[in-house]
């Protein structure tokens, strides 16, 4: 721990080091250029941008290269890494923030985030599991406030870490209904009396098929709103009813009747809670928003936020849903893909992340077909975004008009181009694995944007009739 904490102290003056010497090289040619090609009055603007260019390189050093440098180095635990990271003190008693100060910090930070939910039952926990906050983030909430190289309001002081009083503001909140899950259960059985002859004898049998049937209520609680640090999500239900099996002498049907989830509407200012601390503490900008959330991202590599785009879900796309540029409408559809490829590997709604085994909503249909089927376009539209996008891969993003808006996944080659209209049926890829997948398939989405209301509408539901 102590050679790794040296070192880490090394890396921090090697780095800050070298980023002054690049900036003071590039502010040296600069100034030797505009000297040697401007007039005089043009020399003042031109040196205040290169000012802040080296300013921005320094500051970029401190907070996302030398962490990501120091967690490059092996270390025998994840909580090591941990503290390393976090702690800007060393071992000397005389210090008024020591290591081992920081270690009883994260377990208090892992202490605080693991009482999510408490008083929620299993049900109810696996609704909620993915609104719950990582340490991750109150860490880097306390390291970014507490560093004197990135807070001003931190220089010649420490300020204290604060982890109940972050927890307090940042910690999810949820709203329930309640609802009845109704189980009607169906079989058949035989009925028999038995047949004598004239002596007493048993001869026989007399036997009727009777028809049997039992209903089953379970009262639960069904999530409606999950109020977190990023965003709100509101959920919206409908009442559906499926059939299992036959009612026969060896097998049972089961009819179910419950409340399943039509669509969620997200909506902002995001990152409110998180926005408010900062701004308690003289740091209420975007910058400082980007540093916490980029440092909580180096702690916990299962942490993934989503800055720049949050419609998107990953922060790869800078696109401006907020704004519409096509004027048509959602009229005329199409399966996504030919007609052979209707079965689902994972429809919309609650499931297990086949990566992580977490309890999330999945907000759209996973369509397996094999690499290089032709995807094809759910409506006219426009091509708003064709690229790669993080966890969706090779992606392509159409609207669609009043609000609409389809997403096509983890594709193996894109055929359009950004600006482009196409029209319904048009081919606007082949299917593919790229990114964040198992296997080939077509990851499809719609969803409706209203400003900072997002609709994550369930495409099963377009194609009902």
């Amino acid at each position: 721990m102590e050679r790794f904490h040296h070192d880490s102290d090394w890396i921090s003056k090697a780095m800050l080091k070298h980023a002054v010497r690049a900036g003071g090289k590039m502010l040296f040619r600069g100034l030797k250029s505009v000297v040697a090609s401007y007039m005089p009055a043009v020399i003042v603007p031109l040196v205040t941008a290169l000012l802040v260019i080296v300013l921005f390189i320094t500051a970029y050093a401190v907070v996302f290269i030398l962490p990501r440098q120091i967690v490059a180095e092996k270390v025998e635990t994840a909580k090591a890494r941990v503290v390393s990271l976090f702690s800007f003190a060393t071992d000397d008693p005389e210090e008024e923030w020591v290591k081992e100060l920081d270690r009883e910090l994260q377990k208090k930070y892992e202490e605080l985030t693991a009482s999510w939910d408490d008083g929620l039952t299993e049900f109810q926990k696996e609704q909620a599991e993915q609104y719950k906050l990582s340490w991750a983030v109150l860490a880097a909430v306390d390291r970014v406030m507490g560093d004197p190289s990135i807070n001003l309001d931190a220089r010649g002081k420490i300020i204290m870490p604060q982890p109940e009083k972050h927890y307090e503001v940042l910690k999810p909140r949820f709203e329930w209904k309640e609802s009845t899950i109704t189980r009607v259960i169906e079989w058949k059985e035989k009925d028999c009396d038995p047949v004598y002859d004239e002596k007493g004898n048993k001869i026989g049998e007399d036997c009727d098929i009777e028809h049997r049937k039992k209903v089953e209520k379970e009262k639960v609680k069904l999530l409606t709103l999950a109020d977190t640090y990023e965003a709100k999500y509101r959920y919206e239900y409908e009442t559906v009813t499926t059939v299992e099996g036959k009612a026969t002498l060896h097998s049972k049907k089961i009819t179910t009747t419950k409340e399943v989830v039509k669509e969620i509407t997200e909506s902002g200012p995001y990152y409110s809670p998180l926005m408010g601390i900062l701004s308690d503490n003289g740091m209420g900008n975007r910058e400082s928003l980007e540093f916490v959330l980029e440092l909580a991202s180096v702690y916990d590599e299962n942490y993934e936020y989503s800055l720049e785009d949050r419609w998107v879900g990953v922060n790869s796309i800078a696109v401006d849903f907020s704004k519409s540029y096509y004027s048509g409408g959602l009229g005329k559809i199409r399966w996504p893909l030919p007609e052979e490829y209707t079965a689902l590997s994972s429809p919309f709604g609650w499931r297990s992340d086949p990566f992580t085994r977490e309890r999330r909503f999945h907000t759209g249909l996973d369509i397996p077909a094999p690499r290089k089927t032709p995807v094809y376009t759910f409506a006219d539209g426009l091509v708003r975004f064709a690229g790669r996008a993080g966890a969706y891969g090779k992606c392509v993003i159409v609207e669609h008009g009043d609000g609409y808006y389809t997403l096509y996944g983890h594709l193996s080659k894109i055929e359009v181009k950004e600006d482009e209209e196409i029209k319904k049926g048009d081919v606007l890829g082949l299917v593919g694995s790229t990114g964040r997948s198992t296997g080939p398939h077509l990851h499809f989405e719609v969803r409706k944007i209203d400003k900072e209301r997002i609709k994550y509408k369930n495409p099963a539901v377009f194609f009902k009739h």
